[in-house]
């Protein structure tokens, strides 16, 4: 038998459905998380910018201010668009066993993301309670 002729199955599809239905899930809930604490945050904070947040919470202010420019354009969905394609690129291509790994990774990453980007929202509102 000759190993060359031996075809191995690419892809993990599944797999890939599942970072799907992740990143999906994850930014429906980054945005509804926005669109319930943006009144907060503006009685809080006043306004988007300001010299507080943008020294002492950059990356909540920056997280706010995404969000506020996200929710403004449908155009925003391009980004994880071509982020999935480029995953599918690259899972296609793998062997089967290789593309699960990457797929279960991806997934792992998309989690770890959104924990941050909730983490640096969250700080906005914590801060005053301190």
């Amino acid at each position: 038998m000759n190993i060359e002729n031996v075809k191995y199955e690419k892809g993990d599809f599944r797999g890939y459905l599942k970072s799907i239905v992740v990143i999906a899930l994850s930014l429906s809930l980054l945005l509804l998380l926005y669109y319930k604490l943006n009144p907060i945050f503006m009685d809080i904070w006043g306004a988007r910018s300001g010299w507080y947040l943008d020294e002492y919470r950059t990356w909540g202010a920056k997280v706010w201010r995404m969000f506020y420019r996200a929710t403004y354009s449908w155009m925003f969905l391009l980004l994880p668009v071509l982020w999935m394609f480029s995953a599918f690129l690259t899972q296609s291509v793998l062997k089967k066993d290789k593309a699960r790994i990457f797929n279960n990774c991806h997934i792992a990453l998309i989690i770890i993301i959104s924990a941050m980007v909730i983490f640096a929202y969250y700080g906005l509102i914590m801060l005053p309670l301190i």
